[in-house]
């Protein structure tokens, strides 16, 4: 099984891009750099490091010539408000369950070459 890393660092966020080429399928998850104080917060922050992550995954994409399907969870409430606000500008195919009080979300979108 061949699995892709990358980890990508904005502001205090990271994000961790994981491509697993032979089942075709992308997954990643944010997480927060410490200490606050060496890494400041930057305004779109979340959104620009996601785009960075759809850079990568576009470019694997039309290299490998075939779909690849990112699919990614959260419990974390300003990740929710975040998917939700961001479905139309970033693509996502779904967010589910529709429940605004769910406690966790599964995102998903397909990027194709």
């Amino acid at each position: 099984m061949m699995i892709e890393h990358k980890d990508l660092q904005y502001g205090r966020k990271t994000l961790s891009v994981d491509i697993n080429v032979d089942k075709k399928t992308a997954s990643v998850r944010f997480g927060t750099r410490e200490p606050g104080w060496l890494f400041r917060r930057k305004p779109g922050e979340t959104t620009i490091i996601f785009q960075q992550a759809e850079l990568i995954l576009q470019s694997k994409v039309q290299q490998l010539d075939y779909p690849i399907q990112l699919l990614f969870d959260t419990a974390n409430s300003q990740l929710k408000l975040w998917a939700r606000d961001k479905k139309d500008l970033l693509g996502f195919d779904s967010i589910e369950p529709n429940d605004l009080n769910a406690y966790r979300i599964t995102i998903l979108k397909t990027y194709y070459p």
